[in-house]
């Protein structure tokens, strides 16, 4: 009998420990869920969920972030939406970002003159120039390496 009193016991301290109980019921810790920074950026995403049909709930956690919740069930569509909105990550060690974007433009023309091809992509609102493999040692040599310390993880 002092068995099943310890494994209920273990039981209920692991199940209250893998939720944050709040007033609608629960939000387990393990549900997927995001936070994207920006304010247009998550509303598109909440826009996005709400067009597909795709039930989530929201919380304030972590000083008053917005975090979206939704069910494991539809992950992969959710992430394909969040990968719609925000974009994919650059490549580590083929891309550049600057802020404020139009000092990105030279750059973009310096490799235009070197024939390095490349392409536009957004990430997270963020404007990258971003190239193939292939190109990144003439990449690093450009402007006498000066672009080398401009590579995101490179």
């Amino acid at each position: 009998m002092n068995i099943y009193r310890i494994i209920t016991a273990t039981f209920m301290a692991l199940f209250l420990v893998s939720c944050d109980i709040d007033g609608d019921g629960y939000i387990f810790k393990s549900s997927p869920n995001t936070h994207i920074a920006d304010e247009n950026l998550r509303n598109e995403f909440k826009t996005e969920l709400e067009n597909s049909n795709i039930e989530f709930s929201t919380k304030l956690m972590d000083g008053g972030k917005e975090f979206v919740f939704w069910s494991k069930a539809v992950d992969s569509q959710v992430q394909a939406i969040k990968e719609s909105v925000v974009g994919n990550i650059p490549p580590r060690g083929r891309s550049i970002s600057i802020s404020p974007e139009k000092h990105l433009h030279p750059i973009a023309e310096s490799f235009e003159k070197a024939g390095i091809p490349f392409r536009w992509e957004r990430y997270y609102g963020q404007l990258y120039l971003v190239w193939s493999p292939e190109h990144t040692e003439k990449v690093v040599s450009l402007n006498d390496g000066e672009y080398s310390r401009l590579i995101i993880g490179g």
